[in-house]
């Protein structure tokens, strides 16, 4: 009996002493937030990383070689290491030391990070289990099951365990993925495997520009790349603005990664280009922004419909950018032509005051303003491209404050050179006069004026006018205006003769003639005129409510109610609602209702609703509700509604026309109705027995009764 006890210690201490201490796996595990949630409490040592060791020895495990700042025993199989994130290697030792486990030396091969976990994964081992060797198996995708000869490995890809050497049948499946099957040979090192799985699906990936829309098996999708096709056919229908749509049929087998690239034809017009200069670079640019460049004259070039702009350039020239509709089969041809560069006049202004002041260039026509003048500036020179003559203005505050007539010829390029100077008044809004002319501002004023003396007359409120040259020694100096007290006149006035008060607020009864103020705020009744007369430099002003006999006249502005039994003038704007027994004239713009027996006339714009017997008319703009027993008409543009008994003349119009005779020498875009309608080019509609466009370019009819159409 004691034979047989001695035999089996023999036996148990060799089993013992036979163990063996190996290194499964290490790796970092981000999911572990044990070193943020319980950092080490000494202030000097909150640099640590953790290592966690997992293992199955009966016993705890300990480190050597390295200092410890914490430990924490989480199970008796799991163990976490506070150690300096600055550490290369450690020494594993696991209890009791009498069963003689051999101890391992393990280098990190990455640098540890503070606060980060890192898992070491242990196993001891009898002397017979040592015999298996270490296996790596890996996946891509990972997170698979693998079982050998039919026995599932505890986890999921990618693992590390030991096994006997041998062949043997594996598996591996994963969800979404077509199950593999093979066998592995387990040698006696170099174990390491990885499989690549093949997915239930197919992987299509579409490639066309981003301004397409997609439909994929009739459905809109956004996302273009990685789309999971199950095995089988699939449609794919394109469509984009200015192209024709594209369908497309394919098949997609399990696994395939199908890289679909596609293209859209666009839908073309023809252009012929015919620049002048001859050879000048010519740039068009389409809705996308693309740009197509050609040099020189270019004849019925196939190119995609749609909106564009065409720039043209050439040293010595200047182009303005045009922009221009090429529609669906339509062939255009374009006449670009380039100005000199050559023809210009010369401004200089003082730098301080460039970013202050605005500077407008208008063409003049028949000694009139005409339209803004679009010009190219390079330093001080101020490109015009023809020879003509010209209107500057020079603005502050979007308020003119300098104007000068200028004649470019040919022998002429003048040179201008401005002083600006500026006024400062802290405590009241003054108003300026240059030239005759005044503007009100705030505190501070610029003056702009041509030499280095100039008048200035200056009318405050409740101070007297002031007017005195005004000299400036230094370049950009700084003159204060000192004004003295004035006075006003206000409540109820009735008189037989002009009273020459200054200004005048509340209800005057003059019976013959009206009071000559610059500024009258308040009421008026008149036998014979009402208003103010501008007897002060062409400065009246007239707020209220007015009624004359025989007019109405403002010498500036009239704003409120006028009503004249003959006439309504203004020699600047006119705005509210005025009635004229014969005409309304004003000499800039009427703005609201205004009704006149024979005309109604504004030498710049109309804007709001006109009505009059005979003729409603301005030299620039018509914009809203116009009607005239014989003529409706602008020499620029008419905007909104026209009516008229005989004839109607622009040269554009945009909106609805009503006359027996309809003139546009321009562009048309709206309805045009009458016996006869007229059009240099049609984007609308023409209804009437004669129906006319100059050349029949863009699509219309040159000429064509009842109703002619093309938008």
């Amino acid at each position: 009996m004691k034979k047989i006890l001695i035999l089996l210690l023999l036996c148990h201490v060799l089993y013992m002493a036979g163990g063996i201490l190996k290194l499964i796996s290490f790796e970092q595990d981000v999911t572990d937030m044990r070193g943020m949630l319980y950092p080490v409490e000494k202030e000097d040592h909150d640099h640590c990383a953790l290592l966690r060791i997992e293992h199955n020895h009966s016993g705890e495990v300990f480190l050597e070689g390295v200092k410890v700042y914490k430990k924490l025993i989480e199970s008796p199989s799991c163990t976490y290491f506070y150690i300096s994130h600055t550490e290369k290697s450690i020494i594993i030792n696991a209890e009791p030391i009498e069963e003689d486990y051999k101890s391992i030396k393990y280098h990190f091969p990455q640098s540890l990070k503070r606060n980060d976990v890192y898992v070491l994964k242990l196993a001891v081992f009898t002397d017979s289990e040592d015999k298996k060797k270490l296996v790596q198996i890996n996946t891509i995708p990972q997170e698979a099951e693998v079982w050998l000869n039919d026995e599932k490995l505890d986890g999921r890809t990618p693992f590390n365990f030991y096994h006997d050497v041998g062949n043997y049948k594996i598996r591996i499946t994963r969800e979404d993925y077509l199950e593999f099957t093979g066998t592995v040979n387990i040698k006696s090192k170099d174990n390491v495997f990885e499989y690549q799985l093949k997915p239930v699906y197919g992987t299509l990936n579409i490639f066309i520009n981003e301004h397409a829309t997609v439909y994929l098996n009739g459905k809109l999708i956004t996302q273009l790349k990685n789309i999971h096709l199950d095995p089988g056919e699939f449609s794919v229908h394109v469509e984009q603005r200015l192209h024709f749509d594209r369908d497309i049929t394919s098949t997609i087998e399990t696994g395939d990664d199908y890289p679909l690239p596609i293209e859209l034809d666009p839908i073309c017009g023809l252009i012929s280009i015919k620049p002048e200069p001859a050879d000048a670079e010519l740039i068009f640019t389409d809705e996308l922004g693309k740009q197509t460049s050609f040099t020189g004259e270019i004849t019925k070039q196939e190119m995609m419909i749609g909106n564009y702009t065409l720039e043209a350039n050439k040293e010595g020239y200047y182009f303005k950018d045009e922009e221009f509709y090429l529609g669906e089969g339509e062939s255009l041809t374009l006449l670009p032509k380039l100005k000199s560069a050559k023809v210009f006049f010369s401004l200089d202004i003082p730098s301080a005051f460039k970013e202050k002041l605005t500077v407008h260039v208008y063409r003049m026509k028949k000694n009139r303003r005409g339209s803004m003048y679009h010009f190219e500036r390079n330093g001080n020179k101020y490109i015009v491209g023809e020879y003509a003559t010209y209107l500057l203005t020079i603005c502050h505050n979007e308020q003119e404050i300098f104007e000068k007539k200028i004649e470019v010829s040919e022998n002429q390029l003048p040179h201008l050179s401005i002083n600006c100077r500026q006024y400062n008044n802290p405590t009241e809004k003054c108003r300026l006069y240059v030239d005759g002319d005044y503007r009100e501002t705030g505190c501070e004023t610029i003056l702009v004026t041509e030499d280095h003396e100039t008048t200035a007359k200056v009318k405050l409120p409740r101070y007297l006018d002031m007017k005195q040259k005004v000299s400036f020694p230094e370049k950009d100096s700084i003159y204060t205006l000192k004004l003295g007290k004035d006075y006003f006149k206000w409540g109820f006035g009735l008189g037989l003769i002009p009273d020459k008060t200054r200004k005048f607020l509340g209800i005057k009864l003059p019976i013959i003639y009206s009071s000559e103020y610059y500024k009258m705020t308040g009421i008026e009744f008149n036998v014979f005129r009402a208003g103010n007369y501008a007897s002060l430099e062409g400065s009246g002003t007239f707020t209220g409510i007015a009624a004359g006999g025989l007019c109405v006249f403002g010498g500036r502005d009239i704003n409120g109610i006028a009503l004249g039994g003959a006439f309504v003038k203004s020699t600047r704007d006119l705005n509210g609602i005025s009635v004229g027994g014969v005409f309304n004239q004003v000499g800039r713009d009427i703005n609201g209702i205004t009704l006149g027996g024979l005309f109604v006339n504004a030498d710049h714009d109309i804007n709001g609703f006109s009505l009059a017997v005979g003729v409603t008319a301005s030299k620039n703009n018509t914009n809203g509700f116009a009607i005239g027993g014989l003529v409706v008409g602008a020499e620029n543009k008419l905007s909104g509604i026209g009516i008229s008994g005989l004839f109607k003349s622009s040269k554009d119009c945009s909106g609805f026309v009503i006359s027996p005779i309809n003139i546009t020498k321009g562009s048309m875009s709206g309805v045009q109705l009458g016996l006869v309608n007229f059009a240099g080019e049609l984007h609308g509609v023409q209804i009437g027995l004669f129906n006319l466009v100059s050349d029949g370019e863009g699509g219309a009819v040159p000429l064509l009764p009842i109703v002619n159409i093309y938008f």
